[in-house]
């Protein structure tokens, strides 16, 4: 599979010449990084597999890098330096290389078991003891692990509703999405709360000293962050570092009884899936705690910090596998 590799001839006093070439676009503007590999005759089939198999893989991370700076350049950031600005966005074009240039059975897979992998870590950082195998045999085949509780089993088999609605959904986070999205998280879970706003103030956040908003102003608030995001990234504001100071307003705010912390990822990760993104996963132990650490940095409103670290979390989840996956496409069928 061409991960969108092309050959370009261009005339000289010496002969015509032959590169191998990436076309890059960022916004309006287009450029392109190459590689020559022959002078004189065109190449044969041959020839051009073994350049792409030789130097795909390096000008596709020269197109990455160029990619990641352009395109910071072009945005604004609140608190992040451009350097990390810059390798998020490389992890956003890598991201769309591989959906370009996978199969659709391919990319059904990656789609499949990224879904497993977020699904497992949302849930087990509430508690939820179901493993990563256990989760997929019940979102994938339907069958629920034994000695688990019914709760548990719930949590995670919502999910197969959660992703129905967000894949159908193609229109920007409102105060009804967020309502809709808490409602699937919590059915059978919470019958009487499921897609409501608390109504109590009575309500503190383990680790979290600041104060909510009353339970009368949860959706004026909503709609408060909802409008600052939107109006942040029109305005040419990084969409990832919004995403991410969403979030946290998001879980200051703690609209709901139960269930924050599913709602809030899964929005949060709906930010960054209708930005072009990979979405975020919090599976192992280690990102569990950045993860936290990150949020209690904003807490402390260390944005800045906070933000970085997010940013580090989705760089180290994503860059190694997604470019092992982009730079297999590079060779030569066997």
């Amino acid at each position: 599979m061409d991960p969108q590799l092309r050959i370009e001839k261009r005339p000289s006093a010496s002969g015509d010449k032959y590169y191998l070439v990436k076309d890059i676009r960022v916004g309006k503007k287009g450029t392109k990084v190459s590689r020559l590999i022959k002078t004189g005759s065109p190449p044969t089939p041959e020839e051009e597999y073994a350049a792409k198999e030789t130097h795909g893989p390096d000008i596709l991370e020269q197109a990455v890098n160029k990619y990641g700076e352009l395109r910071s350049q072009t945005l604004k950031y609140a608190y992040i330096p451009k350097s990390i600005g810059r390798e998020i966005e490389k992890i956003r074009y890598i991201h769309k290389i591989l959906q370009d240039t996978l199969t659709s059975h391919e990319l059904e897979e990656y789609e499949k078991n990224s879904e497993y992998q977020y699904v497992h870590g949302t849930t087990s950082i509430e508690g939820n003891t179901l493993d990563l195998r256990e989760t997929k045999q019940l979102l994938n085949d339907n069958i629920a692990p034994d000695n688990k509780l019914l709760r548990e089993i719930n949590e995670v088999q919502n999910f197969r509703l959660v992703k129905k609605y967000r894949d159908a959904s193609k229109k920007p986070v409102t105060i009804e999405f967020i309502l809709k999205i808490h409602q699937l998280i919590m059915t059978n879970i919470d019958i009487e709360m499921a897609g409501v706003f608390r109504r109590s103030n009575a309500i503190g956040i383990v680790g979290y000293d600041g104060l909510l908003p009353p339970a009368d102003i949860i959706e004026e608030s909503l709609q408060g962050i909802i409008d600052e995001y939107y109006r942040k990234v029109s305005e040419g504001y990084c969409p990832f570092e919004q995403a991410v100071l969403f979030h946290h307003r998001f879980e200051c705010i703690h609209p709901f009884n139960d269930g924050n912390g599913r709602t809030g990822r899964e929005i949060f990760n709906y930010l960054l899936i209708r930005d072009k993104f990979p979405r975020m996963f919090f599976i192992s132990e280690n990102f569990r705690k950045q993860y936290l650490d990150a949020l209690n940095r904003g807490d402390k409103e260390n944005y800045a910090g906070m933000v970085a670290l997010f940013a580090s979390m989705i760089i180290k989840q994503h860059k190694n596998v997604m470019e092992r996956m982009v730079e297999q496409t590079t060779q030569k069928p066997q």
